[in-house]
């Protein structure tokens, strides 16, 4: 807190600890040994030096000022707005001056606010252009820039901040999916029931009544017992056509995300679907409406699996319907609440994780192994055997999509990660 605080006032103190010492050490010399002692070396020398600090602190102050009247003169345009998908590039409008008439000095920026944009500057003209790209979804109402001024040498520097309104919608990004077998349990045939309708597969016989289409005559057992039969569908209660879906929000729930949201527009939900997701006070039947869900549930990954109650509300808990939860890659408070969850429900419901990360890599060297575990991605990795035990006990079916690849991981695959 007392950093945050002092940070303002430290930015404007000019002189960089290397250039503190560089005018002491001239000062010195200048003073102590060069005019004390009448050394004319050490006097021309602590003279440069403090002269040299002089002169970069001169053309900083000078680029500062010229920053700062470039800044101010973009001042009343439009807020930054728009929408993008997270890892999408933006050109935003907004530049930098180039220093071509001081070539000693530069110019830097980067975003203080939000933190989960990656920045970067490109030279065209006499300006350099400003490029985004989020990493998370979420939405931006408020940028804050932190620009420095300083010199090659690194004596001086001034920095400060800005900050400018915005309206950036930023969705998840569509991610590659075989969805066919992730959906094998929530779109299959019915459930055999002997007080069910005449619905099911093919597997019954009876005998040929006029008015049978011909396509059902079992024509090979005709052949052998010259007696026509016919085939007959089994009794079954068809599963509930209507799905029930939720995202889990937490932390390392940004694939999770991209997954919910390629089943939503895609429709691999079904044609009727029932979506919430953390932070919504109500459930969506619409793709529109649950993506916005999916984008507002970044801000409360601190309060993970506490929109399930809504979705209890809006389930019939007498029929067997489906129901899935898009959970995070990453274990959390939100574990405990999906437990619940499930034990209020006729049946565990199917859970979905969406993961990063390196799946197969050939044999590298240890020094190189113990670089790559420093990755975020490769240890959210090594821990998904943990947090697939885990979720395995609640006894629902669990299929986890590599979000870069769009394909499954199976059992193979999770046995090979509990070796990082």
């Amino acid at each position: 807190m007392l950093l945050e605080v002092a940070e303002p006032v430290w930015g404007f103190f000019p002189l960089s600890l290397a250039g503190l010492m560089a005018f002491s050490l001239g000062y010195a010399a200048f003073v102590f040994f060069g005019k004390a002692e009448s050394d004319y070396v050490l006097y021309a020398a602590g003279l440069i030096a403090m002269g040299i600090v002089a002169v970069d602190l001169f053309f900083v102050f000078l680029g500062f000022l010229w920053l700062l009247f470039s800044i101010r003169h973009r001042a009343d345009e439009q807020p930054l707005e728009g929408q993008l998908d997270a890892g999408t590039e933006l050109a935003t409008g907004f530049s930098l001056p180039t220093f071509v008439l001081w070539p000693f000095v530069e110019a830097s920026m980067k975003w203080k606010q939000p933190h989960n944009v990656e920045v970067r500057l490109v030279s065209k003209g006499w300006r350099r252009r400003e490029l985004i790209t989020p990493t998370e979804r979420g939405r931006i109402q408020e940028i804050r820039r932190t620009f420095k001024v300083h010199d090659i040498f690194g004596i001086a520097s001034i920095s400060f901040s800005k900050r400018w309104p915005a309206a950036l919608r930023i969705a998840p990004q569509l991610s590659l999916l075989e969805a066919a077998i992730a959906l094998r349990d929530t779109s299959g045939d019915g459930y055999s029931h002997p007080s069910g309708k005449e619905e099911g597969e093919l597997i019954e016989m009876r005998r040929y009544s006029p008015g049978d289409p011909l396509r059902l005559v079992l024509w090979k057992t005709f052949a052998r017992t010259r007696r026509l039969l016919v085939r007959k569908p089994e009794r079954a209660i068809a599963p509930q056509r209507s799905t029930m879906a939720f995202l889990v929000a937490g932390r390392a729930d940004e694939a999770s995300a991209s997954t919910a949201r390629t089943f939503l527009e895609r429709g691999l939900l079904g044609p009727e679907f029932t979506f919430s997701a953390d932070g919504a006070h109500s459930t969506f039947k619409t793709p529109r409406e649950s993506v916005e869900a999916i984008i507002d549930s970044a801000h409360y990954r601190h309060d993970g699996g506490k929109g399930l109650n809504i979705l209890i509300a809006d389930m019939d808990l007498a029929a067997p319907g489906n129901c899935i939860l898009f959970v995070p890659s990453s274990l959390g408070d939100w574990f405990d609440r999906v437990a619940d969850f499930s034990r209020r429900t006729p049946q565990p419901p199917t859970l979905i994780i969406g993961v990063d990360g390196v799946l197969h890599e050939a044999k590298a060297t240890v020094a190189r192994r113990v670089l790559r575990r420093s990755t975020t991605a490769t240890q959210r990795l090594s821990s998904l055997p943990a947090l697939y035990d885990k979720l395995a006990s609640l006894g629902g079916p669990i299929h986890i999509v590599h979000r870069p690849s769009g394909k499954l991981i199976g059992p193979v695959d999770i046995d090979a990660l509990r070796a990082l």
